[in-house]
């Protein structure tokens, strides 16, 4: 009996629930008992802005507040055609994402439409062919003394701002804003203009007047805005509606071609949790997006989520655990995904295809956002600082080397640095840092910093665009946005494709010599073939600690100019073999004793139209080595001269190892703490006693003896 009075006024307490619920979110929408009037924008909050001026006549008509559904137990289980939809009768969450319309997906996700305005009139800036902007906000948060919400055009090449928008003070004044979208044509732009969970507005402004043209209501903040492109072809303009405390619109998707309506999206009951970012989009059919704990104390306590969304249904079709997930960055073949793990300071490396963790890095502390370099050896990690014991203190930018996954660098940055955007040619990466109020340009080769930008207005930068501009063949200008904070588009992103199909990027490890041992520096791999005429990719990395000093790369006879690189760096070069066969040696001008890298120039057979001989692959020895307690187990390991070697080098330690012999041509991948790697060598017809170290631990040393 005592069960059964408990079971009955639980159930009451959650039909009580449910219904402040249902109430709380009609308030919110401007459909249920409020001060206002229907049609008018809602009165400023505390800390807020202004409240907005009326709508026009346009736009007084809203959605209609669905009613309690109440019918037979054998409603359809599929969704219904659109023109079943009737407000109160068929939930829109019964009719198929395809049918619905605009007014149907701004009921579902939450959305409203407060005003439109005449945005005409001239141009705030003139822009010529052959300018390339960076469009960015200006926002009142993070210290800042800035007081109106802006946005702010930069020029790439000068580095200096050069207008910045004139908002009405109802979006402008005191409120704040989380990056910024341009349209692919560069016609719109994107920004949110927040100001508490029920005073926030998408602000839809003329890309050229820089004067306001629409604006949106949602259920939360509007935070990061993504350019995509659909499956259809389409460009949209993708806004995740944030809130950590189980407010938000989820994600919606927005057509600038056709005034900027809603034309999908999802709620974060379609999610079951928390959209942060959107990133990453594969082929136009799917996006990932990073869902972590509904509520930011909760984030180090449980698990997310990485979400595929299939952006035809609007629907999530594979999910993957993560801790406190936060960006998601997508290799540029769309088999990997880098994951930063913000509560952690970590970054996730996940196999897409088997939906699995491969590994967890160890960056800077709170790590946010995060871009991988145009040929997607690199990552850079913004070290933001989000993280317990932090205080979003975060003042770095760790280089991760994406093919041999450990950190390579650390790049001193901006305070509070949440999101690095790549420029359209892979140069420069500009990180936007809240609390400096100003963007840090980093070369994206020597990864030092080149600039400094300051805000005009002392105000705080988020997520911004590049746009450039052509001619339009009529005397005029036509825009293009060709690189936004989730990686290049337009034409950047075809001339990315173009180089990655080409020639494909080799690795080739420099190991500085080892005045100690007496180890001259050396490649590694030590050879390599080309074709006559053959461009080649280089990839060259100093594979030193920062006890190792510089290493350098040089090749006259191919064109190849003296590269250096400081200890845990790498820079790629493109080279075009000669049309003449032979050999081609690069050296290291550092090291007169060092050991070559040679190049062979060679037409094959195969490539000449006759087919290969089959042959049978050789066999190939295992030879293990097991580092421990900062030494190699075995002292010493027998050899023999053009044998193929695999070795195992298994690390039971806590820092990371590797096995090197310069002058054998060895250098083995690292192997991470607690990890084990595998590398196939073969044997150079050298006999003697060689001697082979860890690089990072040079007292570790394993005698190669060669008969």
């Amino acid at each position: 009996m005592k069960r059964s009075r408990r079971t009955a006024w639980y159930l009451v307490g959650v039909a009580l629930l449910a219904g402040v619920l249902a109430l709380s979110a009609c308030e919110m929408l401007g459909q249920g008992p409020r001060s206002e009037s229907k049609g008018q924008a809602p009165s400023a909050q505390a800390g807020g802005g202004q409240a907005p001026a009326a709508q026009t006549a346009s736009t007084a008509a809203q959605p209609a507040t669905p009613a309690l559904i109440k019918g037979p137990a054998s409603a359809p289980a599929q969704p219904a055609p659109a023109a079943a939809y009737k407000p109160g009768q068929v939930p829109i969450a019964m009719v198929a994402a395809a049918e619905r319309t605009p007014e149907m997906w701004m009921e579902y996700l939450g959305i409203r439409l407060v005003e439109t305005r005449d945005s005409s009139g001239p141009p705030a800036f003139t822009p010529n062919p052959g300018d390339l902007y960076f469009v960015t906000n200006e926002s009142t948060t993070w210290g800042a003394t800035n007081t109106r919400n802006n946005v702010v055009i930069i020029d790439a090449k000068t580095k200096k701002p050069i207008v910045q928008s004139q908002l009405p003070d109802e979006y402008a004044l005191n409120f704040g804003s989380h990056s910024v979208g341009v349209s692919a044509d560069g016609k719109w732009i994107y920004m949110p203009a927040q100001s508490g969970p029920t005073n926030s507005y998408l602000l839809v402004i003329n890309g050229q007047t820089l004067k306001l043209h629409k604006v949106y209501q949602t259920l939360g903040r509007p935070h990061h805005i993504n350019n995509l492109t659909s499956a259809d072809g389409r460009e949209l303009m993708l806004v995740v509606d944030f809130g950590w405390n189980w407010t938000g619109s989820g994600i919606y998707a927005l057509d600038p071609e056709k005034d900027s309506i809603v034309v999908g999206g999802m709620t974060r009951a379609d999610f079951s949790g928390h959209p942060y970012i959107v990133s990453g989009e594969v082929g136009g059919k799917y996006v990932y997006a990073t869902v972590p704990a509904p509520t930011a104390a909760l984030r180090e306590k449980m698990e997310g989520y990485l979400a595929k969304i299939e952006t035809t249904t609007w629907k999530v079709v594979q999910a993957i655990p993560v801790g406190d997930p936060i960006w998601p960055e997508i290799s540029p073949d769309g088999k990997t995904a880098w994951v930063t793990m913000g509560g952690h300071s970590k970054v996730a490396k996940i196999d897409l295809e088997k939906g699995k963790v491969l590994d967890e890095l160890t960056t800077g502390p709170g790590p946010w956002g995060a871009r991988i370099s145009l040929d997607g050896t690199k990552l850079y990690v913004a070290d933001k600082g989000e993280a317990y014991g932090y205080g979003q203190q975060g003042r770095t930018m760790t280089v991760i080397d994406t093919q041999h996954d450990i950190a390579t660098n650390v790049v001193p940055i901006g305070l509070t640095t949440d999101h690095i955007i790549i420029s359209p040619d892979g140069k420069e990466l500009w990180a936007t840092s809240n609390a400096d109020h100003s963007i840090v340009v980093v070369d994206a080769d020597s990864e030092q910093v080149v600039a400094t930008i300051k805000m005009p207005n002392d105000g705080d930068t988020h997520g911004s665009t590049f746009i450039e501009y052509r001619d339009d063949g009529k005397g005029g200008v036509v825009g293009e946005v060709v690189a936004s904070f989730t990686g290049p588009r337009g034409s950047a992103l075809k001339k990315q494709k173009e180089m990655l199909s080409g020639a494909k990027a080799q690795t080739i490890k420099i190991s500085p010599k080892n005045v100690f041992f007496g180890i001259p520096s050396a490649f590694n791999p030590a050879n390599m073939t080309a074709k006559p005429g053959e461009e080649l990719r280089l990839v060259f990395a100093n594979a030193g600690g920062t006890s190792g000093g510089l290493v350098a790369a040089e090749s006259p006879a191919l064109g190849l100019a003296r590269t250096e690189l400081k200890p845990g760096s790498r820079k790629t070069v493109v080279v075009k073999a000669p049309t003449a066969e032979g050999e081609f040696r690069v050296t290291n001008p550092l090291d007169p004793q060092g050991k070559p890298l040679v190049i062979t120039i060679k037409q094959t057979a195969r490539d000449a139209g006759t087919p290969a001989p089959a042959a049978a692959a050789p066999a190939v020895r295992e030879v293990k080595v097991v580092a421990q307690s900062i030494a190699f187990e075995q002292k010493e390991i027998r050899l023999k001269a053009g044998e193929r070697v695999r070795f195992v080098l298994e690390n039971r330690d806590d820092e990371k190892h590797n096995i090197v012999a310069g002058e054998l041509g060895l250098l083995t991948p690292d192997a991470g703490n607690g990890k084990s790697i595998n590398y196939d060598w073969v044997v150079p017809n050298r006999r003697g006693t060689y001697k082979a170290i860890c690089v990072y631990h040079p007292n570790m040393v394993l005698n190669l003896i060669v008969q």
